[in-house]
C-alpha cells in the first residue's frame, strides 16, 4: 500500500479485478479496513473504485465495504469488467 500512497494512486479512479480471488474478511475486518482507507483518503484524496467480484463471497465482502462507507470513496461492485469500466468512465458517481 505504501507505493500506492507515495505515487498518488489513491486520488485516481481504480478498477480492481477480483475475479480470480476470494475475499475472506469478517465484518469487523471489513469495518477496520474501511476506517483505515478513510484515514488515508482524508490525507491523499478520494476517487471512485469499481470492484469486479468473481464469486459470491467476494461480492458480499465488497458490498459490505461499500455500505460501510468504503473509506469515503464512491465504490460500486460489479460482476463484469465492461460494466465497471463504463462506470469509471462516467465518473463513478
Amino acid at each position: 500500500m505504501g507505493q500506492l500512497v507515495e505515487q498518488g494512486f489513491l486520488s485516481h479512479a481504480q478498477l480492481i479485478d477480483g475475479r480470480t480471488a476470494t475475499l475472506k474478511l469478517t465484518t469487523e475486518e471489513t469495518r477496520q479496513f474501511a476506517a483505515w482507507m478513510a484515514s488515508l483518503r482524508a490525507v491523499y484524496g478520494r476517487a471512485p473504485v469499481a470492484f469486479v467480484a468473481g464469486n459470491a463471497a467476494s461480492y458480499h465482502v465488497a458490498q459490505d465495504y461499500a455500505e460501510m462507507g468504503a473509506g469515503s470513496n464512491p465504490v460500486q461492485v460489479f460482476a463484469y469488467v465492461p460494466a465497471a469500466e463504463q462506470w469509471i468512465e462516467l465518473g463513478g458517481e
